[in-house]
């Protein structure tokens, strides 16, 4: 079945099962179905009781007038007017119908009730309320014009005419007792009054709290009964005066309570207002209001507030800073204190951004441990950081945890853009989380102000993530080796695998140009996993080559060694390679501890019962911490270039102290960054016994190194900065 015929098939499902809705008594006793030229083909059960000449055959325009809309009446104009208001009029006697015009097939269908003006018409028209659906605003009319005729004067006499008129029936329809219930309620508040406002009788339970007692509000003005009101009295006046039957209104009364009501003319020219208690229902409605607009946890607006502001705040050429906060290490607060203590830190991180910026800001919980202050009409870079200043200075002051003394201290990273540089809420957004991540990034810096430089700098990052994720498929990256040397003579004891990324357009890259940008996109793991199969095949090759054996250091992320399957892999690729365990050196640096101390010493410690080796690289820089050392299972230590770039008076006996303290530990010794004849002497002398640099030579292909292993061992290269 194409798409045509599912379209013709499911619009004759529709029109059929509209037909067989209005065909039923039940829901349309006052229906009238007409074809084309307006004759009438089927009439509804009520209306034929209260009409009887009205039914199949007569003709449409001789037993109504079109009284709105102002429209011709023919087929052609109401079925372009279907579904909207319309009034009927019959010709032989003052009653209007009240209802629409809907499309059934070819044929058209009125739908609606008589729009009656109290009880007696009712009667008068051999119907009953039962007749008229509960949920017909011609019904809740006549329910409020009951007043007069004695209807609402005496409540239970009304009560008893519904009763008697049904005696036929064993209980009261649906309708009447709908009707009876109101009746005996009458809401929460009952008011009637003259045009002018003058109460002339006032109703209402304990519960309700009036100004005073019913008898003394009589002969007063309605605005004494209730002083604020959503709608002026004039204006109710004014519509019910101009065709508008009843008129909705809301008002509060009392200590914070909250009313709806309808009022309409009674007989006599009298407005009757009938009232009920909507407070509880208010209340649960703004509860609910808060709660969709809420965070939960802090009870900060959440992000749609904070957007919807934004765009407020800058619509018209309004001016606006953003501020977007990260919170620094929270995933660590959870992962070591638990989810309750991180829980309460983001309370406190609401309650000071609260204190800290004015009432015409927005503070926001926007997700996670991220949030955002809108400082609306200040567009001054200097005043926005001076806000970030602020912020920062509230996060980090004490304050007592639960046993009294300061349970976190709370760094962040704060992102600034202003509607000068971000002149639309979209570019705002993206370009205050472009700074705040350039902030998170900095050593140096809690607070980065967005830049254009920035998102150029971000387009092209991504270009080179996206050309990365290419290149790793179509196998552009290459390992080059650098030798780690014996300082007595120069030979090989080592060779690092360095990845080198063979860019189609833009040639050799180092990892300057990528390293980074894969950590951040995950393609390190792709990347690592290339690496050191390569370096496993490599070094295999070069001691079959070579005739001895050297042993390969690969460096491993910290991404990489918390997968599940890190190990796996080290030993699939040492399967595949054929390469002895102990020809196998993994470097990693202090941020691999960092991100997991425990489950990295668990990982290496299984590693070195295979008979890999692990080193720690660039040791002192940084954090360098010596606890690593007597908790975490390394066998080499690299120290960072530097501790020899910097060998005055004050650096050389921390060099010769950190040597002294490897040996005593029985760890091997590599040093890092020889470049110099100078640098090589003093660690010849300083008994160090590995080095590695471009002093002995740059990172070259496994055939390049192979051959410089056959050449004289005191061959050096020039230094190069382009490490």
């Amino acid at each position: 079945m194409n798409l045509s015929t599912k379209s013709k098939v499911a619009a004759t499902r529709s029109s059929s099962l509209t037909r067989e809705l209005i065909d039923s008594d039940d829901v349309f006793p006052f229906r009238i179905v007409v074809d084309q030229d307006l004759t009438i083909v089927d009439v509804g059960s009520s209306l034929r009781r209260m009409n009887a000449q009205i039914g199949p055959g007569v003709s449409l325009p001789e037993m109504f007038s079109l009284v709105r809309p102002p429209i011709g009446f023919t087929f052609q104009e109401l079925s372009e007017f279907t579904n909207k208001l319309v009034f009927l009029q019959m010709l032989d006697r003052p009653v209007q119908l009240r209802g629409q015009f809907v499309r059934t097939g070819a044929q058209l269908a009125f739908v609606g009730s008589p729009w009656l003006q109290s009880m007696d018409e009712l009667k008068e028209n051999n119907l009953r309320v039962h007749d008229i659906a509960p949920h017909d605003a011609t019904l809740e009319n006549l329910r409020l014009r009951a007043d007069q005729s004695h209807e609402m004067n005496d409540l239970k006499s009304v009560l008893n005419n519904l009763r008697a008129e049904s005696r036929e029936k064993d209980r009261l329809s649906v309708a009447e007792e709908s009707l009876a219930h109101d009746l005996n309620s009458a809401g929460d508040l009952l008011v009637r009054m003259t045009q002018w406002g003058e109460l002339l009788e006032v109703r209402a339970p304990s519960s309700v709290q009036l100004p005073m007692e019913s008898e003394e509000l009589v002969g007063k003005s309605i605005s004494e009964l209730i002083p604020e009101c959503a709608q002026p009295w004039q204006s109710i006046v004014y519509e019910l005066t101009h065709g508008q039957q009843v008129v909705p209104l809301a008002f509060g009364l009392g200590a914070g309570a909250s009313f709806e009501a309808r009022i309409a003319f009674t007989l006599n020219s009298d407005l009757l207002l009938l009232a009920r208690d909507v407070t509880e229902q208010k209340r649960l409605q703004d509860q609910l209001q808060h709660q969709a607009s809420h965070d939960p946890l802090t009870d900060l607006p959440n992000r749609s507030v904070f957007e919807q502001g934004v765009v407020d705040a800058i619509k018209d050429g309004g001016e606006a800073s953003i501020l977007f906060i990260d919170l620094d290490d929270f995933k660590s607060i959870n992962d070591h204190q638990g989810h309750q203590a991180g829980d309460r830190l983001l309370i406190q991180v609401a309650r000071d951004l609260d204190e800290a910026v004015r009432d015409t800001d927005l503070a926001a919980r926007l997700g996670g441990d991220e949030f955002g202050v809108l400082l609306p009409t200040m567009a001054s870079v200097q005043q926005a950081e001076i806000v970030a200043s602020r912020i920062l200075r509230h996060l980090q002051r004490p304050s007592d945890g639960p046993d009294g003394s300061r349970e976190f201290s709370i760094q962040a990273s704060i992102g600034v853009a202003t509607s000068d540089t971000s002149p639309t809420a979209e570019t705002l957004f993206r370009d205050a989380d472009i700074a705040m991540y350039r902030a998170k990034e900095s050593d140096e810096r809690n607070i980065v102000v967005f830049e254009k430089q920035m998102y150029v700098d971000l387009c092209e990052r991504l270009v080179v993530r996206d050309e990365l994720a290419a290149g790793l498929k179509r196998s552009e990256i290459v390992n080059h080796y650098q030798p780690v040397v014996r300082i007595s003579d120069g030979s090989i004891y080592a060779m690092e695998a360095l990845a080198r990324w063979e860019h189609p357009t833009r040639g050799l890259l180092t990892p300057y140009h990528f390293i980074e940008i894969a950590e951040a996109s995950g393609s390190i793991v792709e990347l690592g996993r290339q690496v050191l199969f390569k370096a496993c095949h490599d070094a295999k090759q070069f001691c079959e080559s070579a005739g001895y054996d050297v042993s390969v250091n690969v460096n491993v992320s910290a991404i990489q060694v918390q997968r599940d399957d890190f190990g796996d892999l080290v030993r699939a690729a040492l399967e595949d390679s054929g390469l002895r365990p102990d020809l196998l050196t993994l470097e990693i640096t202090e941020s691999v501890l960092f991100a997991d101390f425990e489950n990295a010493t668990r990982v290496f410690a299984a590693l070195q019962d295979l008979g890999v080796s692990v080193a720690l690289d660039d040791f002192g820089a940084g954090h360098s911490s010596l606890k690593y050392l007597k908790q975490f299972p390394v066998d080499i230590l690299k120290l960072d270039r530097s501790l020899i770039s910097d060998t005055g008076v004050s650096t050389l006996p921390l060099l010769n102290a950190v040597i002294d303290m490897g040996r005593a530990l029985d760890l091997t010794i590599v040093a890092e960054g020889i470049e110099t004849p100078a640098h090589n002497d003093l660690l010849k002398t300083l008994g160090c016994d590995l080095a590695q640099g471009y002093f002995y030579s740059r990172p070259a292909p496994v055939q390049s190194l192979l051959a410089w292993c056959g050449q004289q061992k005191d061959r050096v290269s020039q230094p190069d900065s382009d490490a």
